[in-house]
């Protein structure tokens, strides 16, 4: 997977601060399926709020708020920008990542980004 310059991984999930993007990838079908499909390493990502707690959409209940924790036989890698967020830069993220709790899981984008695999 390339990643733009401008973040580095971080692979201690513990020491995820607010707007690290974490990455996970599981062993179950549809993570494989997603992984295949996208040709990428990981299936699932999630937006890191501190006190170990992440936003994150899943088909059972929707864009939440989760305990920050990785399932067994799982992996996943923390991303984190190179550099210092400035403080409106991240009140406008985690502000756009709050806004997104209670949506419904998002199949019609799902799809969409199926269908063209060339986004």
């Amino acid at each position: 997977m390339v990643l733009p310059n401008f973040f580095i991984f971080i692979c201690m999930i513990i020491n995820a601060k607010p707007c690290d993007i974490i990455f996970f990838r599981d062993n179950r079908i549809t993570g494989k399926v997603i992984r295949w499909w996208t040709t990428s390493q990981f299936d699932h990502v999630e937006i890191a709020l501190g006190n170990e707690n992440s936003i994150g959409a899943k088909p059972k209940g929707g864009v939440q708020i989760r305990p920050l924790s990785v399932e067994k036989d799982s992996k996943w890698c923390v991303c984190r920008p190179v550099g210092r967020l400035t403080n409106k830069q991240k009140n406008n993220i985690l502000n756009f990542a709050h806004s997104q709790i209670g949506k419904k899981y998002d199949y019609l984008g799902i799809l969409g980004f199926a269908i063209d695999r060339n986004i």
